[in-house]
């Protein structure tokens, strides 16, 4: 069985090649000339006019130029790739290649609509022009870039009969059919093996891809060898949500209108999953008769924006919940009182009226309330924030507090029709040995997976493998995102393990199972109405404090406290860690600058279980709980309504001057 591998940066061979990418220093334009210097026989230069396939790298249903032949349609984009024996070399006959440009003029700037869609029940204007308490804001979440934790690339090696592409991809099968449309190599004779790789915020899902396209054509072109690491980011799509909330005298609300706009850059990708994320995302815990949701997706001259730790379920649920706590401010009412009010244990509804399964939301909240004496230092800020009121803008020390609470998915969205040709493999051997068998085979949850199969069989964890080998050899799994190895392989590699328990003793061994994923499709335009968009889903409240610094303007985060429903636990220390490691991550994007150790806060983790076997991830619901309730914070903490995220001290500043 194959030993897991090193990462990308750490594999060579001998008389390899190593690439770099010629991108596009303009945004928009044409290029007019393009003057390549005659290089020594060993470089190799790689234009669209090498690419014996199709120039269009297929995602799904929607593409994107491998290397532009003339069009320039975002900064970055590719024009030519260059491989020499050494990377210097290679950077060096980069340079020396001269490039011009006509550029469009601003007006061509304008984002276009690429999809726009509308779901809606009852008469959400009637309701709203009828009401007297109607709450509007504008929640808007700026562009993320990713940081690099491991290096992203890929290495091609040419052979008599096939080639091998090692790739640090989060999607293997994505590389080999990538490599075979471009490149025309035949799937049955490309061989991808996943690298190594740590955690990321996105830029191993399609860019290896890229890169192994191109390390592809350079190998069959030179006969070599070729390798090529890049570090351009990932970045997440800019979204912005306009909520209308009408209440009625009680201060419940009763109807809702929102329009969703996200940017995804020049080449639109995933956009109809990032439609469902976004949906559900908005939707909020309470139900209402009258309710109108609109996402439109458009096209830009900013780069690819698609995946970005999620598909902008986060950006979503921050406007919900912030939404929240607006309301409470100008209802005068206890945030963490009125959600507890406002949830049912035993049948909790969303916006659209879909009913979900029972959760200990009121217990998550009634944690996170008690451990952060939530209460009592919220009617302290308040008392303080009206006695500020009566003075100048800078008097008086600026803290908040602010609390959320909500829900998030795991995995794909019911209507993601490629989730069904994806799958999972157990064996079981002689002597108790068992091997599992999935192309997520770099996952952190292979520990889940292990206690599964020890459990259900039996079988000492020492006897169980998981198989680290290639697309020859390992079923298509599908992409590693959306906490898909926690929440849809382990279920998966469960049903399997349950499958050889009832053949063990039955059936000669080997016993081979291997289990595919099942999910109810809708269409939704049509049945959004009470329709539930996602299988499973972690719940979770948060509370964060923070203190403005009164010279630096840095929010002074004073303590996080986080309770969580993650479903089965199977090592809480270990999902604490990770846990606490992505709210630092959000922590540092959220406020714009890197956190130094006098503004490091105290996080808090707890669990709660309700007895589900699925085991759920909690990184997403933590990041979109994690940005309202600061965001709540402080607004309490100016006095103000703060709708935009990241908020940098100078933004803070900003604020306190328009006072």
């Amino acid at each position: 069985m194959a030993q897991k591998t090193e990462f990308i940066s750490a594999l060579h061979e001998p008389e390899m090649l190593h690439g770099t990418i010629v991108r596009s220093p303009i945004s928009r334009g044409r290029i007019t000339s393009l003057d390549i210097p005659r290089f020594p026989e060993e470089v190799v230069v790689i234009s669209s006019h090498d690419i014996p396939g199709s120039n269009a790298v297929r995602i799904l249903h929607d593409t994107m130029p491998l290397l532009t032949h003339d069009i320039i349609q975002y900064t970055g984009q590719p024009i030519l790739a260059v491989f020499a024996p050494t990377l210097e070399q290679a950077q060096v006959c980069a340079s020396s290649i001269a490039m011009q440009f006509d550029t469009l003029p601003p007006d061509f700037e304008q984002q276009r609509i690429f999809t726009d869609s509308t779901v809606s029940h009852g008469d959400a204007d009637a309701v709203l022009s009828e009401t007297e308490q109607v709450i509007e804001r504008t929640y808007v979440t700026k562009e993320k870039q990713s940081s690099f934790t491991a290096p992203t690339g890929a290495l091609t090696i040419p052979e008599e009969k096939r080639i091998i592409v090692h790739a640090s991809t989060q999607w293997p099968f994505h590389v080999r059919s990538c490599i075979g449309e471009v490149c025309g190599v035949q799937k049955r004779k490309t061989v991808v093996r996943p690298t190594a790789y740590s955690p990321n915020y996105g830029e191993k899902l399609i860019y290896p891809s890229l890169y192994g396209c191109l390390t592809t054509l350079a190998a069959v072109k030179s006969g070599r060898p070729a390798r090529l690491i890049d570090r351009y980011p990932a970045l997440s799509p800019r979204v912005s949500v306009h909520r209308k909330t009408a209440f009625n005298a009680q201060g419940d609300p009763v109807a809702e209108d929102i329009l969703v706009t996200a940017d995804l850059g020049a080449f639109p990708l995933f956009a109809e999953e990032i439609t469902e994320h976004l949906r559900a995302g908005v939707m909020g815990y309470i139900p209402m008769d009258s309710y109108r949701i609109r996402v439109r997706t458009t096209y830009s001259s900013n780069p690819p924006r698609y995946h970005f730790d999620g598909f902008c379920y986060y950006a979503g649920l921050f406007s919900s919940e912030a939404q929240v706590s607006a309301a409470c401010r100008n209802l005068s009412v206890n945030p963490a009182q009125w959600r507890i009010n406002r949830y049912s244990s035993s049948k909790i509804r969303l916006l659209n009226g879909a009913a979900m399964k029972p959760a200990p939301v009121e217990e998550l909240i009634q944690r996170v309330a008690a451990k952060s004496d939530f209460n009592r230092k919220h009617a302290a800020c308040t008392m303080n924030q009206i006695q500020r009121g009566r003075g100048p803008s800078f008097t008086g020390y600026l803290r908040g507090i602010g609390i959320s609470a909500g829900y998030a998915p795991n995995g794909f969205s019911r209507n993601y029709p490629w989730e069904k040709q994806y799958s999972v493999m157990v064996r079981l051997e002689e002597n108790s040995r068992l091997s599992i068998h999935t192309s997520l085979c770099n996952s952190g949850a292979s520990y889940a997976w292990k206690q599964t199969c020890s459990e259900i069989l039996g079988i000492p964890k020492e006897n169980i493998e998981i198989a680290y080998g290639d697309t020859s050899n390992l079923p298509n799994s599908g992409p590693h995102i959306l906490s898909r190895d926690i929440a849809v392989i382990t279920p998966l590699i469960k049903r399997c393990c349950e499958s050889i328990k009832s053949q063990r003793f039955k059936e000669p061994l080997p016993i081979v199972v291997k289990r595919g994923f099942k999910a109810k499709s809708h269409e939704p335009a049509k049945h959004f109405h009470t329709f539930l968009p996602f299988e499973t889903a972690c719940w979770a409240a948060v509370v964060v404090e923070v203190e403005i610094d009164s010279i630096s303007f840095m929010p002074e985060f004073r303590g996080i406290w986080c309770a969580l429903d993650c479903g089965t636990l199977f090592d809480e220390n270990l999902l604490r860690s990770n846990l606490r490691t992505k709210l630092l991550k959000d922590l540092q994007i959220t406020v714009g600058e890197r956190i130094t150790q006098e503004y490091m806060p105290k996080i808090d983790i707890q669990f709660i279980s309700r007895g589900s076997s699925v085991p759920l991830s909690g990184t997403q619901v933590l990041s979109g709980l994690f940005a309202s309730a600061f965001t709540s914070a402080v607004s309490q903490a100016l006095n103000t309504s703060i709708t935009n995220l990241p908020l940098s001290p100078p933004d803070i500043l900003s604020v306190l001057e328009d006072q």
